[in-house]
């Protein structure tokens, strides 16, 4: 079943001389449950690609299916409420609120939205991202790589249709790095989540199904990763 629909996608910016296709007449899909990595060099347009497809950034042409909904359809508020509800967003530098503990973090958005915590779904998530001795904690008081776990359980917390992860072991050391890739195989394989992630480590992206490499804004490659 496809989740995701990339139709003829391109993303400029400037005019004339000065004019950059940052993404370049980009279409591809993905499955429910498929774990896909989105690599090229710097420049590439992989994290305005991810930016895109998270409804961040609008396609100056194209089209963005998600569940059947055509996001680039829809007006700002309605694309502000669909990407809380259906996208996971994980960036690099965590984007966690200073003053709220690991619990308030994952609680935040689907507060804003209006739902009640729900205590059960809570704990299940603190027990999966091994937190349970530091949930009450507030971020400055937690390692880069427990920072990124609550920032992962905060995008699982909605059970998202994406999961959209750009960069996230960018800002971590190799271990805490090989912990957060681990932590995304496994809620990829146990929670059928599915999961698009941008990265320039070529390590880290062969832990994902497939592969699709960018340069100068176009796919060159789009490959199975072999088991």
């Amino acid at each position: 079943m496809t989740i995701l629909e990339c139709v003829d996608l391109r993303k400029q910016y400037g005019t004339g001389e000065s004019l950059i296709h940052a993404v370049n007449d980009i279409s591809f899909t993905v499955d429910k449950g498929e774990f896909v990595s989105i690599v090229g060099t710097s420049g590439s347009g992989k994290s305005t690609l991810l930016h895109m497809i998270g409804g961040v950034d609008r396609p100056t042409e194209g089209k963005i299916i998600i569940g059947g909904t055509d996001i680039t359809a829809l007006k700002e508020d309605d694309l502000a409420v669909f990407r809380r509800r259906k996208i996971g967003l994980v960036y690099q530098f965590y984007n966690l609120i200073q003053v709220l503990d690991a619990d308030e973090n994952i609680l935040l958005p689907s507060l804003l939205d209006g739902h009640a915590e729900d205590r059960e779904k809570l704990d299940s998530i603190i027990r999966y991202l091994d937190l349970e001795d530091r949930r009450n904690h507030l971020p400055r008081e937690l390692s880069g790589g427990q920072q990124q776990r609550v920032s992962i359980g905060r995008a699982l917390y909605s059970e998202p249709e994406l999961l959209l992860c750009d960069e996230p072991t960018g800002n971590l050391d190799s271990k805490a790095s090989e912990d957060v890739v681990r932590l995304l195989q496994k809620a990829n394989k146990e929670r059928g989540q599915t999961i698009i992630l941008v990265t320039h480590d070529e390590s880290i992206a062969a832990k994902a199904d497939r592969i699709i490499t960018l340069a100068d804004g176009r796919i060159i490659r789009d490959t199975k990763v072999s088991a």
